[in-house]
């Protein structure tokens, strides 16, 4: 499983740039660059977030990204991945930094 780092602060699921679980997936099946990525697993902060939830350095991540290096039968098998979108206010808003595309993986 990857080391996960997120900097999408606005979502309920991180704390301290990391996240709160275990398991989370990455959408866009038709990819071709980062910016068509998202994290699916992403859900607005409501209120004060929990002090007792702990953050997940490592991460099991389903990944629709079919064109993507690191996909493999929709798992990511990256070392290292980055989810990006510190001012997201939606699903939409995020993105798989890691992402890497081979147009010629199906």
């Amino acid at each position: 499983m990857p080391n996960l780092s997120c900097n999408v602060t606005s979502c309920t699921n991180n704390k301290n740039n990391y996240c709160c679980i275990s398991n989370i997936e990455v959408g866009g099946s038709g990819a071709v660059k980062p910016c068509d990525t998202c994290c699916e697993s992403y859900a607005p902060q409501i209120g004060a977030q929990n002090a007792t939830v702990h953050e997940n350095r490592v991460v099991d991540i389903m990944c629709k990204a079919t064109h993507c290096v690191y996909n493999e039968k929709q798992r990511c098998d990256a070392p290292q991945v980055d989810i990006k979108g510190s001012s997201a206010c939606t699903c939409g808003e995020t993105e798989c930094q890691t992402f890497v595309c081979d147009i010629n993986r199906k």
